[in-house]
Protein backbone atom coordinates (compact mmCIF):
# COMPACT_ATOMS: atom_id res chain seq x y z
CA UNK A 1 0.00 0.00 0.00
CA UNK A 2 1.54 3.22 -0.99
CA UNK A 3 1.13 6.43 2.11
CA UNK A 4 1.32 9.86 2.16
CA UNK A 5 3.51 11.70 4.54
CA UNK A 6 2.83 15.25 5.82
CA UNK A 7 6.25 17.48 5.42
CA UNK A 8 5.54 20.02 8.16
CA UNK A 9 5.49 16.73 11.23
CA UNK A 10 6.26 14.08 9.40
CA UNK A 11 3.05 11.72 10.32
CA UNK A 12 2.13 9.19 7.79
CA UNK A 13 -1.57 9.22 5.96
CA UNK A 14 -3.35 6.36 3.76
CA UNK A 15 -3.33 7.42 0.15
CA UNK A 16 -6.80 8.76 -0.08
CA UNK A 17 -5.82 11.63 2.72
CA UNK A 18 -5.30 14.87 0.97
CA UNK A 19 -4.30 17.32 4.12
CA UNK A 20 -2.72 16.55 7.39
CA UNK A 21 -5.08 17.06 10.23
CA UNK A 22 -2.61 18.87 12.21
CA UNK A 23 -0.47 20.96 9.83
CA UNK A 24 -3.36 21.54 7.19
CA UNK A 25 -0.86 20.95 5.01
CA UNK A 26 -1.11 19.08 1.41
CA UNK A 27 0.43 15.97 1.80
CA UNK A 28 3.08 14.60 -0.59
CA UNK A 29 4.17 11.02 -1.38
CA UNK A 30 7.97 11.20 -0.38
CA UNK A 31 8.90 11.03 3.39
CA UNK A 32 10.15 13.32 4.79
CA UNK A 33 14.01 13.00 4.91
CA UNK A 34 15.62 13.17 8.61
CA UNK A 35 16.86 16.51 8.66
CA UNK A 36 21.18 17.47 9.09
CA UNK A 37 22.31 18.15 12.86
CA UNK A 38 20.70 21.67 14.12
CA UNK A 39 23.27 24.61 13.52
CA UNK A 40 24.76 25.66 16.32
CA UNK A 41 23.58 28.67 17.08
CA UNK A 42 25.24 31.83 19.49
CA UNK A 43 23.48 32.83 22.74
CA UNK A 44 19.92 34.87 22.58
CA UNK A 45 21.89 37.66 23.45
CA UNK A 46 23.59 37.48 19.88
CA UNK A 47 20.32 36.97 18.10
CA UNK A 48 16.88 38.45 17.15
CA UNK A 49 13.58 37.38 19.13
CA UNK A 50 10.60 36.87 16.08
CA UNK A 51 8.48 35.33 18.31
CA UNK A 52 7.50 36.34 22.18
CA UNK A 53 4.77 34.73 24.12
CA UNK A 54 4.30 32.00 26.93
CA UNK A 55 6.26 28.50 27.13
CA UNK A 56 3.62 27.13 25.85
CA UNK A 57 2.71 28.78 22.70
CA UNK A 58 5.76 28.90 21.40
CA UNK A 59 5.56 25.21 19.82
CA UNK A 60 3.51 26.77 16.45
CA UNK A 61 6.22 28.95 15.85
CA UNK A 62 9.40 26.34 15.94
CA UNK A 63 7.48 23.80 14.35
CA UNK A 64 7.68 26.51 11.05
CA UNK A 65 10.67 27.74 11.32
CA UNK A 66 12.12 23.88 11.82
CA UNK A 67 9.80 22.79 8.69
CA UNK A 68 11.31 25.85 6.73
CA UNK A 69 14.90 24.65 8.12
CA UNK A 70 15.42 27.91 9.62
CA UNK A 71 17.71 27.57 12.71
CA UNK A 72 16.21 28.87 16.16
CA UNK A 73 16.14 28.86 19.91
CA UNK A 74 13.87 29.34 22.73
CA UNK A 75 15.49 31.29 25.64
CA UNK A 76 14.33 33.35 28.03
CA UNK A 77 12.92 36.88 27.27
CA UNK A 78 14.21 39.48 27.82
CA UNK A 79 17.61 37.57 27.27
CA UNK A 80 20.64 37.13 29.40
CA UNK A 81 18.12 35.10 31.95
CA UNK A 82 16.99 38.36 34.34
CA UNK A 83 13.17 39.24 33.76
CA UNK A 84 12.24 43.34 33.48
CA UNK A 85 13.35 44.50 36.94
CA UNK A 86 16.23 42.48 36.88
CA UNK A 87 15.90 39.37 39.37
CA UNK A 88 16.96 36.20 38.08
CA UNK A 89 14.38 34.23 36.26
CA UNK A 90 12.48 31.37 37.73
CA UNK A 91 10.65 28.59 37.03
CA UNK A 92 8.15 28.63 34.26
CA UNK A 93 5.23 29.94 35.91
CA UNK A 94 2.66 32.15 35.21
CA UNK A 95 3.69 35.37 32.92
CA UNK A 96 7.11 33.46 32.44
CA UNK A 97 7.85 34.98 29.09
CA UNK A 98 10.41 33.00 26.49
CA UNK A 99 11.34 34.27 22.76
CA UNK A 100 11.83 32.34 19.41
CA UNK A 101 15.70 33.54 18.40
CA UNK A 102 16.73 33.62 15.28
CA UNK A 103 19.77 35.04 13.12
CA UNK A 104 19.36 38.41 11.65
CA UNK A 105 20.55 36.95 8.57
CA UNK A 106 17.42 34.56 9.10
CA UNK A 107 14.84 37.23 9.21
CA UNK A 108 14.03 37.66 5.26
CA UNK A 109 13.12 34.14 5.37
CA UNK A 110 11.31 34.12 8.56
CA UNK A 111 9.00 36.88 7.22
CA UNK A 112 8.05 34.67 3.73
CA UNK A 113 6.81 31.91 6.17
CA UNK A 114 2.78 31.94 5.16
CA UNK A 115 2.03 31.71 9.10
CA UNK A 116 -0.21 32.95 11.47
CA UNK A 117 2.39 34.05 13.47
CA UNK A 118 4.20 35.95 11.00
CA UNK A 119 1.36 37.63 9.91
CA UNK A 120 0.76 39.03 12.97
CA UNK A 121 4.56 40.12 13.62
CA UNK A 122 4.38 41.71 10.97
CA UNK A 123 0.67 43.59 11.18
CA UNK A 124 2.29 46.28 13.75
CA UNK A 125 4.72 47.34 10.37
CA UNK A 126 1.85 48.43 8.33
CA UNK A 127 -0.13 51.40 8.16
CA UNK A 128 -3.52 51.64 9.51
CA UNK A 129 -6.43 52.44 6.67
CA UNK A 130 -9.27 51.75 9.08
CA UNK A 131 -9.66 52.52 12.60
CA UNK A 132 -8.86 49.74 15.04
CA UNK A 133 -11.61 50.63 17.63
CA UNK A 134 -14.69 51.77 15.04
CA UNK A 135 -13.41 50.61 12.03
CA UNK A 136 -13.64 54.24 10.30
CA UNK A 137 -11.54 55.35 7.29
CA UNK A 138 -8.57 57.31 8.25
CA UNK A 139 -6.26 59.87 6.38
CA UNK A 140 -2.98 58.20 5.77
CA UNK A 141 -1.22 61.09 8.21
CA UNK A 142 -3.95 60.51 10.72
CA UNK A 143 -2.42 60.56 14.43
CA UNK A 144 -5.83 59.68 15.77
CA UNK A 145 -9.62 58.71 14.66
CA UNK A 146 -12.17 61.98 14.30
CA UNK A 147 -14.89 59.62 15.11
CA UNK A 148 -14.35 57.50 18.02
CA UNK A 149 -11.18 59.93 19.18
CA UNK A 150 -8.88 57.10 19.82
CA UNK A 151 -5.03 58.66 19.65
CA UNK A 152 -2.31 56.66 17.60
CA UNK A 153 0.69 56.54 19.30
CA UNK A 154 4.01 57.80 17.09
CA UNK A 155 5.70 54.15 16.11
CA UNK A 156 9.60 54.02 15.31
CA UNK A 157 11.04 50.93 14.74
CA UNK A 158 13.34 48.79 16.45
CA UNK A 159 17.10 48.67 14.65
CA UNK A 160 17.89 45.55 16.34
CA UNK A 161 14.48 43.79 15.49
CA UNK A 162 12.41 45.64 13.46
CA UNK A 163 9.51 45.85 15.73
CA UNK A 164 7.34 48.43 16.08
CA UNK A 165 7.68 50.13 19.53
CA UNK A 166 6.46 53.76 20.30
CA UNK A 167 8.62 56.57 20.23
CA UNK A 168 9.27 57.05 23.59
CA UNK A 169 9.52 53.77 25.47
CA UNK A 170 12.92 53.28 27.02
CA UNK A 171 13.36 49.41 24.82
CA UNK A 172 11.85 47.41 22.47
CA UNK A 173 8.79 45.34 23.74
CA UNK A 174 10.22 42.29 21.51
CA UNK A 175 14.00 42.39 21.79
CA UNK A 176 14.28 44.59 25.21
CA UNK A 177 17.07 46.79 23.49
CA UNK A 178 17.79 50.13 24.98
CA UNK A 179 16.60 53.28 22.98
CA UNK A 180 17.31 56.67 23.33
CA UNK A 181 14.21 58.52 23.77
Amino acid sequence: MEYKYCPQCGDEFQNWVETCPDCECALGHEPPQPGAAPAELPPARELVAVFVGEPFRVREPVASLEAARIPCRVDAYPPGGEGDEGEPMGGFGAGTKVAVYVREEDLPAVSELDEDWVRAMLSTESELDACPACEAPLAESATGCSSCGLEFPEIDMCERCGAAVEVTAPKCGTCGTPRAV
